[in-house]
């Protein structure tokens, strides 16, 4: 399926595995047979224990000497894959994961004041350069979609917190607050400005990723192991989209899912549409345990001829 979809949490939730697993099998550590993919790091972002083969990931880090540079080879290598993905010519990229978009927005406005300082010395405010950087982003956002990219499109981002703003003396408005319908939820993707109140709207599924733990006897010693949850639903204080909620819900699905990958993540999305369900040898069963509340006893997602 090509999709856009955003994966959020703190560092160590599993973010980067999660996005990567679309086209590498790391228990393997190999591709998914007939799958491709690129894994794009921005700014200093990065994981080289997950061992991916170096010819299927590519880096871009900020040059502090010519700020311009980052952005001009990001966007040059995103054309680059999109005119390769409209050539019969060569090997089709499946997937492309960008790690990640925090850093991605963080990069623009990092660019934007390194070179502000001269757009003032001209006196003209660093306005044209502010916008420059974000016609900049913009541009990033479109490229990165999948009718335009003809691929599927995974990201990773940090947390933010939603900000309530502080009362001036002497002023009737909060200053520095985010927008009262953003306080239906406390945390959401770690952005700035135009970015946190509207890159969301661009991807069908945000996700909400954390850290656990759970306790196993193995060799009659208790294990603290970890594991990796990813929030399909809005069931917390974190903002999930999901645009296939109604069929989630409908099925029975998990509200949580537990070390997930992708082809998981991927077949459970793809069953409304289609009639049969694939199997498990493409990544794996349904993870996780926690039902969705109010679930059905005979509303079976596993069951291959459920109607939904």
């Amino acid at each position: 399926m090509q999709t856009t979809s955003l994966f959020y949490g703190g560092y160590g939730s599993g973010k980067t595995m999660l996005v990567a697993s679309s086209f590498w099998d790391f228990e393997h550590e190999r591709p998914w047979p007939g799958q491709t993919g690129r894994i794009i790091y921005v700014g200093q972002e990065g994981n080289d224990a997950l061992n991916i083969d170096p010819a299927w990931v590519k880096s871009f880090p900020f040059a502090e000497a010519d700020p311009k540079e980052f952005g001009e080879e990001f966007q040059e290598y995103i054309r680059k894959l999109i005119k390769r993905n409209s050539s019969s010519g060569k090997e089709h990229i499946d997937h492309v994961a960008l790690d990640g978009w925090t850093e991605l927005c963080y990069g623009y406005t990092w660019m934007y004041k390194q070179h502000q300082k001269e757009e003032e010395d001209a006196e003209k405010g660093g306005w044209v350069a502010y916008r420059a950087w974000k016609d900049l982003f913009m541009t990033a956002v479109q490229l990165l979609a999948p009718r335009t990219l003809k691929a599927n499109v995974l990201g990773t981002a940090r947390i933010g917190e939603f900000r309530k703003g502080t009362k001036v003396k002497g002023q009737k408005e909060v200053q520095g607050g985010d927008p009262e319908w953003m306080s239906e939820s406390k945390y959401f993707p770690a952005l700035e400005g135009w970015a946190k109140h509207h890159l969301g709207n661009y991807f069908k599924l945000v996700a909400y990723m954390e850290e656990d733990f759970e306790s196993k006897i193995v060799g009659g010693k208790v294990l603290h192991l970890p594991v990796y949850k990813t929030y399909m639903l809005n069931v917390g204080d974190f903002k999930v989209k999901n645009q296939w909620g109604h069929h989630w819900r409908k099925r029975g699905y998990p509200a949580v899912l537990e070390n997930a990958t992708w082809p998981q993540i991927d077949k459970m999305l793809d069953t409304w549409n289609r009639k049969e369900v694939r199997n498990a040898d493409d990544g794996g069963d349904i993870p996780g345990d926690t039902p969705v509340p109010g679930a059905g006893p005979d509303d079976d997602p596993a069951d291959p001829g459920h109607a939904g």
